[in-house]
């Protein structure tokens, strides 16, 4: 019995080594395979964060670009702000000069009525003084003639 169940024990053990004999080139293909993926997987993360240091570093410049793009614009844009002031500016005073030069056509038109009204007035007052002067002097002259 010894050797029956020593026989059997042997035929399981080559069994088992025969299912390990053939599993174990299948296992260290699968893990030749499993390496060589995680080898490339390794290399491709490695390309990927250089792409991705080399990115940031293309970021960082693009920033720094926009940003002296940004100030450049803030300057222009100031300039143009001080420009259009200075137009609004004279464009009031221009205005304001026309509004005086209106002020003073009608201030000397009325000057003018106020001098037309007033010459009239003494060219009046001068008739009439004349006039009074003419009676005076025809009342004087027929007084003299009278007493010649």
């Amino acid at each position: 019995m010894e050797i029956r169940e020593e026989d059997t024990v042997r035929a399981n053990m080559d069994s088992l080594r025969l299912i390990s004999d053939r599993e174990i080139p299948i296992q260290q293909q699968r893990m030749g395979t499993l390496t060589a993926s995680f080898r490339k997987s390794l290399e491709s993360i490695g390309d990927r964060a250089r792409e991705t240091v080399q990115s940031q570093g293309k970021l960082g410049q693009l920033k720094d670009k926009l940003r002296e793009a940004e100030d450049e614009m803030v300057k222009a844009l100031a300039v143009k702000t001080r420009k259009e002031a200075m137009r609004m500016a004279k464009m009031d005073a221009i205005a304001a000069q026309k509004a005086r030069v209106e002020e003073l056509k009608r201030s000397a038109e009325e000057q003018r009525a106020k001098r037309d009204q007033y010459a009239a007035i003494i060219s009046q007052q001068y008739l009439g003084i004349f006039l009074s002067l003419c009676r005076l002097v025809c009342t004087l002259f027929m007084y003299i003639c009278n007493f010649m």
